[in-house]
């Protein structure tokens, strides 16, 4: 039995009422001619798309964290590939930390948090990380001329929010990010330490 016999019983078996599989697997193979290319990125291509992979991938951590401990873990997650995307766009670290400052939340905003336990600020986090992932797809792949510093900075602004809302200091973040990162890589990232997970070993 080949690739294309496990497909097609496997989408037999989960959507019993579809009559004609063949459609769905000719369709299939229309998107892999029209969107595999053989793209041929740019240093700093390979780390936007890099980077746009740990923010979508960070941002649906921490929609899932269910304690404090885990949300401060995956805001921290999410502070270094923010910093890493800012690296790349050449944004300082003296303009990120004045936005992180001036993001303070209005009385009205503030009860609505409060009623809504933090839901409000989640979501408008989620929303700026795909505006953001979409515009570096737009810029790596389409080659459209997207401002990518734009995007960041709402982004950005949205973090901190969602960081003020709760109730954590980036001080907070960065410690307890950088401790996380020196008890799993002893030197520098290795693919081995990551998969390990040394720090996760010892709590």
């Amino acid at each position: 039995m080949n690739l294309k016999d496990d497909f097609l019983r496997l989408l037999r078996h989960n959507f019993p009422s579809h009559r004609d599989p063949q459609m769905l697997y000719e369709h299939q193979k229309m998107v892999l001619h029209k969107a595999a290319q053989p793209y041929d990125f740019t240093p700093l291509e390979f780390n936007l798309l890099h980077a746009a992979l740990g923010l979508a991938a960070e941002v649906l951590e921490l929609q899932q964290s269910s304690t404090r401990e885990n949300t401060q873990e995956e805001l921290g997650d999410l502070l270094w590939y923010l910093n890493y995307t800012a690296s790349l766009l050449d944004i300082t670290t003296e303009g990120m930390e004045q936005e992180f400052v001036a993001a303070e939340l209005d009385r009205s905003t503030m009860r609505y948090h409060i009623k809504h336990s933090n839901s409000l600020p989640q979501k408008v986090l989620a929303a700026k990380v795909e505006e953001m992932v979409s515009d570096i797809k737009k810029r790596v792949i389409y080659q459209q001329d997207k401002n990518l510093e734009k995007s960041f900075v709402a982004l950005w602004i949205s973090f901190c929010y969602h960081c003020k809302a709760c109730h954590f200091s980036l001080e907070q973040l960065i410690t307890s990010n950088t401790k996380k990162l020196e008890e799993r890589y002893k030197k520098s990232f290795t693919t081995e330490e990551s998969a390990s997970r040394n720090d996760k070993a010892k709590t």
